[in-house]
């Protein structure tokens, strides 16, 4: 048997993404532990490092359907396709969300069932990609999503069958959850992208490093920054929100795994985050995360886990009325709260993963490949 596995980011720089392929390939073997399990890699050499025993399939750059050329062919003796992890569907990036989507279309005109895992789904508002979404997700065998708010009824519009579609939560959150420690850090965990698609000026930059420098210094406690992406986007803007405070505790270089992020979490009592991987791998250890979001994509992501893990997730929207003072307020609450959100958290991330497990386990019952 051959799982061939369609994931976020192939050049393994981003830390959630990794942290979601090694859930991930763990959960298919642990199903199917006589199986090949290809992975779609643009770096064969981390790949293997990051995920030992993993096949690499290489994909050539372009836009599909164009994007196979010289024989490469990802899904060659391929039984499942499972697309896994991720919040790539969607209108912030149209090549990958193509390229995926083609890729399952054509997984099914061959017979191969495709099941996908872990996914954040939308803003989708593009006309082509919402007739292409249309066109496969309603054929896949099962979908399951990392969030219900805005997910589902994305699904349901696309005409996805709702027996079709289930809510795990994240796939990281095994992975950030196992070896949590027994109390919380004294520190504040820091981290914030650069990228166009966050819709972050640099007015909204300065303003949440207003916000956290303040509460950082009456209470006199060091900053963490955190990066998860390795694109020259996390480091930058963290570099930003921390730039001037005396106590920063800086970060190890950018080879490091998602478990050293994970790690290094645990000096921290609490997570100021414009990024959605640093807030799942911080509840899932059971530290609170304020979520900073200024753009419809980041909303969404936040709002479905603060859903999810409830009052230790607190999201703050950069245009909403008097975001400054809100962060502030945010902090503040959650800080105090700290100690008595922690066992919420932590049983809100042992519910996701056993919903995940059943998930997996679901997706083997339904698939029955030839041979």
């Amino acid at each position: 048997m051959r799982i061939v596995i369609e994931h976020g980011e192939h050049q393994h720089r981003n830390r959630g993404d990794v942290a979601m392929l090694q859930v991930a390939v763990a959960r298919l073997r642990s199903l199917w532990p006589h199986a090949e399990i290809a992975v779609v890699t643009g770096d064969p050499v981390l790949l293997a490092e990051l995920v030992p025993g993993a096949i690499p399939v290489r994909l050539t750059t372009g836009r599909l359907p164009k994007v196979l050329r010289r024989g490469t062919d990802p899904l060659a003796g391929a039984d499942v396709l499972a697309a896994i992890g991720g919040g790539y569907l969607t209108d912030v990036d149209p090549e990958q969300s193509e390229r995926v989507l083609v890729t399952i279309e054509r997984a099914q005109a061959r017979g191969i069932p495709c099941v996908l895992f872990g996914q954040g789904i939308g803003p989708l508002r593009d006309p082509a990609l919402r007739d292409l979404a249309a066109k496969v997700l309603p054929k896949c065998a099962l979908i399951a999503l990392r969030e219900s708010v805005t997910g589902v009824p994305l699904l349901a519009e696309l005409g996805v069958p709702g027996e079709r579609v289930t809510i795990t939560g994240d796939d990281a959150i095994p992975l950030a959850r196992a070896g949590a420690p027994e109390a919380l850090g004294d520190g504040l965990g820091v981290n914030h992208r650069l990228a166009s698609y966050m819709e972050t000026d640099d007015a909204e930059t300065q303003l949440i490093r207003a916000a956290v420098q303040s509460a950082a210094f009456e209470r006199g406690v060091t900053l963490i920054p955190i990066p998860v992406s390795e694109w020259d986007d996390d480091r930058p803007g963290t570099a930003r929100i921390t730039d001037g405070y005396p106590l920063v505790e800086q970060p190890d270089g950018p080879s490091a795994p998602p478990q050293w992020a994970m790690a290094r979490l645990d000096r921290a009592r609490l997570v100021v985050t414009s990024t959605y991987h640093l807030a799942v791998f911080a509840l899932s250890r059971g530290i609170p995360a304020v979520c900073v979001a200024s753009s419809d994509y980041y909303r969404h992501k936040f709002q479905g886990l603060a859903d999810l893990f409830g009052t230790g997730c607190a999201v703050v929207d950069l245009h909403g009325p008097d975001p400054e003072a809100a962060l502030l307020s945010a902090i503040d609450v959650l800080w105090e709260g700290a100690d008595l959100l922690r066992p919420g958290l932590l049983d809100a991330a042992d519910r996701q993963i056993a919903l995940g497990e059943a998930a997996y386990a679901r997706a083997q019952e339904i698939i029955t490949p030839e041979g």
